[in-house]
């Protein structure tokens, strides 16, 4: 899959959120679609940084994005895994998957920077 069909997947995801009032900032495209490595069996692997999420336990934040979710994947017929994390838990949590997330692709429905993520300057 090409990298544009990947931005399409992730802006609608995004817009989707939105539409439902979760304001998120960023989102961090990781795993083998970042990296180049995707093969035909890959999900699309991606992290979502919101204020939304503070004080919500995990099951909580699965609840606010399982509709979202299931209408992409429904939609663009795809694997589709999302990890909710705060602010907080980004910038402190040390974790090999906050070091893979970190290494990511910054995706916005507006522009795609190739950056490490910061969501301090958010």
């Amino acid at each position: 899959m090409d990298q544009d069909r990947i931005t399409q997947i992730i802006q609608f995801f995004i817009q989707e959120l939105e539409k439902s009032g979760l304001q998120v900032n960023p989102v961090i495209l990781f795993g083998s679609y970042s990296t180049g490595t995707a093969t035909d069996q890959s999900d699309i692997d991606i992290a979502i940084v919101s204020d939304k999420f503070q004080g919500c336990e995990f099951s909580k934040r699965f609840h606010m994005l399982g509709k979202h979710i299931v209408k992409t994947v429904q939609k663009y017929h795809i694997p589709f895994d999302v990890i909710p994390l705060t602010k907080e838990e980004y910038n402190n949590e040390q974790s090999i998957r906050m070091e893979f997330i970190r290494g990511g692709i910054i995706m916005h429905p507006d522009t795609i920077c190739f950056s490490h993520p910061d969501p301090a300057e958010a």
